[in-house]
């Protein structure tokens, strides 16, 4: 069992082109083997020609083999041309996509709408926070990665803009989370493995700075801090402090702390 000839067979070459550029080119060979019981697999094996390999100036894409009424006679068609790279577009050079989601949040809160303070009517604050919804954008930017970018996720995880982007004030904006997947694609006929990478960042128009009422059980009276009592004994439930850390005067307008629980990053170079 064996190929005993390959010859072309005239006039069965063609050519094509798409709108893209790419150029398609077909040959056919007669091929004879020395056995009827050869099949087309021990042809397809056996005869000269494999994928990839260059052919008049292009790789072969291509190669089909079909039985003829001669069970010895075979025609081979080589098709060969622009390679087939499925999308030739690198993913890496995408830009960032970007999409706005609101998401109700439960927030505590020590103000009402009108920047109240929430008090009883005797002044002092309740003993549970009121909470409230809050409806914030969730901003979702997604781009393409050569590799999982770790150095990104651990220097902005957690953190807040310390600059102006996306139109949103300095301290607005916190980086939640950073997910990738890995995809791989054609490019130029090559196989390239890449991350699509997704950032998730949450929009406060209030800042993320925690402010609270300020509350306690003591105050500081020459320095020293001690226990606030009524009629003679100490205090269960905090009251009101001013700014000094000593309990407020009744109807004094209420201290907030105002305390930073973030890092700040620049997250401006990072979507450049």
């Amino acid at each position: 069992m064996a190929i005993t000839s390959i010859i072309p067979i005239p006039g069965s070459r063609s050519a094509s082109a798409d709108k893209d550029g790419k150029v398609s080119y077909s040959a056919s060979y007669s091929i004879l083997t020395d056995s009827q019981f050869d099949s087309p697999n021990f042809v397809g094996l056996n005869q000269p020609y494999s994928i990839g390999e260059i052919y008049d100036g292009y790789p072969i894409n291509s190669i089909n083999i079909e039985e003829t009424s001669d069970p010895c006679q075979w025609t081979m068609t080589l098709a060969y041309g622009t390679p087939d790279s499925g999308d030739d577009s690198n993913p890496l050079n995408d830009p960032w996509v970007y999409s706005v989601n609101y998401e109700q949040h439960q927030v505590p809160v020590d103000y009402d709408v009108h920047q109240r303070p929430i008090l009883n009517t005797a002044g002092d604050p309740f003993q549970e926070y009121m909470m409230a919804d809050s409806a914030r954008p969730s901003l979702t930017a997604r781009k393409t990665f050569a590799t999982f970018p770790w150095a990104v996720a651990n220097q902005y995880c957690n953190t807040i803009n310390r600059d102006s982007v996306f139109g949103a004030a300095p301290k607005t904006l916190k980086f939640e989370r950073l997910s990738g997947q890995q995809q791989s694609t054609k490019v130029g006929g090559v196989n390239i493995t890449y991350f699509d990478v997704t950032i998730e960042i949450t929009y406060n128009r209030d800042g993320w700075d925690r402010k609270v009422l300020n509350l306690g059980l003591r105050e500081k009276k020459s320095g020293k801090l001690q226990p606030i009592k009524l009629k003679g004994k100490d205090i269960t439930s905090p009251v009101l402090l001013n700014a000094a850390g000593e309990q407020a005067a009744i109807g004094a307008p209420p201290h907030v702390l105002s305390f930073e629980l973030y890092r700040s990053q620049n997250f401006q170079p990072l979507f450049a």
